[in-house]
């Protein structure tokens, strides 16, 4: 965000329904009817506990909770979903 910020963006919730896209496909946010779709690279999958996500979005990383599915998915991996809004909390490097 410059001058000395950063920000974590976080999805409202666990991501349900999501789609694997091919790999090289642009990552980032688009605005869509109704909200926002997130597209970005697994650079790791958490399998243990709460099933996550890490997904790289250009320089930076978002977790995100995936609901289901996420057994199908593996590192470099690029998916896309839709969610109604995302959160940003900026806070100084």
């Amino acid at each position: 965000m410059g001058a000395g910020y950063d920000v974590e963006v976080d999805p409202p919730g666990e991501v349900a329904d999501w789609t694997r896209v091919r790999a090289g496909a642009p990552t980032g946010f688009s605005p869509v009817r109704g909200g926002m779709s997130v597209s970005g690279r697994l650079e790791q999958v958490v399998r243990d506990g709460e099933p996550q996500v890490l997904m790289r979005l250009g320089p930076g990383i978002m977790t995100v909770d995936v609901a289901r599915g996420f057994e199908e998915l593996s590192f470099g991996d690029v998916i896309r979903f839709e969610v109604p809004w995302v959160e940003l909390w900026p806070y100084v490097v």
